[in-house]
């Protein structure tokens, strides 16, 4: 109320009465006359007026179209070619090596996946965010090639939440990386 009215003389009034000691009745008055001023401040909500942008038609459509077009760039980038769970543990075989029992599907995968991150120095609470934001496959994918990589990444915890939460979450391509680095394991070899 202050903000709105500092001259406000009921505010004055009851900053007086608190200052001395009051007793049950005149706190009960005190309260209710509180009430009673808050009611008559009070105002229906009124729906916020609308505002003219300085846009005109032309701009907005461009702008829909734009955004139209980097979605369709987005979806083909998924691409026709899709990640086997075979590849991504054959390609990580370090992540791999941690588990107990063959990874087969994308289930298994997601569920080592879940139990490496925190070794990683990764939150759970994050990699569920990730696995929300950028799905299961691509923040087990995350998980998987942080690993293969190892010493090159400093702060898995950091790096995990660049390519999966961050500003990076649309350039990680776990399709790629891994072609990379299965090109770069048959050279070794």
């Amino acid at each position: 109320m202050e903000e709105h009215d500092p001259s406000n003389a009921f505010i004055n009034h009851a900053r007086k009465a608190l200052r001395r000691k009051l007793s049950l009745p005149e706190y009960h008055a005190l309260l209710a006359n509180t009430d009673a001023e808050c009611q008559s401040l009070s105002t229906p909500d009124d729906p916020p007026e609308t505002m003219e942008l300085p846009a005109n038609d032309g701009q907005t459509v461009r702008h829909q179209s734009k955004s139209e077009e980097e979605k369709k760039d987005l979806d083909s980038n998924i691409g026709d070619e899709a990640l086997k769970p075979d590849l991504l543990t054959s390609v990580c075989d370090q992540a791999t090596s941690f588990s107990t029992e063959r990874l087969r599907n994308w289930l298994d995968i997601e569920n080592h996946a879940r139990t490496l991150a925190p070794m990683m120095g990764i939150h759970p609470e994050t990699f569920e965010k990730a696995k929300n934001a950028v799905g299961a496959q691509k923040a087990s994918c995350a998980i998987f090639i942080m690993l293969q990589l190892g010493k090159r990444i400093r702060d898995f915890g950091a790096y995990f939440h660049s390519i999966t939460l961050g500003q990076r979450q649309n350039q990680f391509d776990p399709l790629a990386l891994i072609k990379r680095l299965s090109e770069t394991n048959e050279r070794t070899v």
